[in-house]
C-alpha cells in the first residue's frame, strides 16, 4: 500500500562507502537537472550535496577531502541518504556515485554561544538514482557507472 501523508524530514541515515560511520545533522541534497545540448541524447546534471555532522574527533570526513585533492586520487564513492519511518524503518533512498567531496567547512567558532561545531562536506556527484517505498529502499548504493 502507498503512503499518502509526507514523511517528516528529521529521519534519515547517510552511509558513505568506506566510512564506518557518517551520521549527519543535516543534508542538502543536491538538484538533478535533465539536459540536451545540440544534437545529444538527454543526459542528467547534478548539484552538489551537502552534509553536515557535528564536529569530533574523527578526521574521516576531512581525510576524504583531503585525498580528493590529490592528483592520484582515487574514483569517487557511493554515497547513500536514506529516509526513515518512525519505526525506523528505511522507507527512501537516494543513492549518489562518483561521490568526491570538493569542498571541506568547519563552523564559526563562538566564545559567547554553546552551539555545536560542525563540519561540512560539499560533494560533486556524477549518478544519481533513487528508490522508493520500504521493500526498495533497502537496497545499496548504485556503482558509480550507473543512473
Amino acid at each position: 500500500m502507498n503512503r499518502r501523508e509526507p514523511y517528516p524530514s528529521h529521519r534519515f541515515r547517510v552511509e558513505v562507502e568506506g566510512i564506518e560511520s557518517s551520521g549527519a545533522l543535516s543534508v542538502v541534497l543536491p538538484e538533478a537537472r535533465i539536459v540536451t545540448g545540440a544534437g545529444s541524447l538527454p543526459e542528467v546534471e547534478c548539484g552538489l550535496l551537502v552534509l553536515t555532522r557535528g564536529q569530533s574527533s574523527s578526521s574521516d570526513w576531512y581525510e576524504w577531502w583531503n585525498q580528493s585533492r590529490r592528483p592520484t586520487s582515487s574514483t569517487g564513492r557511493s554515497v547513500s541518504v536514506v529516509l526513515l519511518d518512525a519505526e525506523g524503518r528505511d522507507v527512501l533512498r537516494w543513492n549518489y556515485g562518483g561521490a568526491r567531496p570538493i569542498a571541506y567547512r568547519v563552523s564559526p567558532l563562538h566564545a559567547l554561544e554553546s552551539g555545536v561545531l560542525a563540519e561540512s562536506l560539499e560533494i560533486a556527484v556524477t549518478t544519481f538514482d533513487a528508490a522508493f517505498g520500504p521493500g526498495n529502499a533497502s537496497a545499496g548504493a548504485p556503482s558509480a557507472g550507473s543512473r
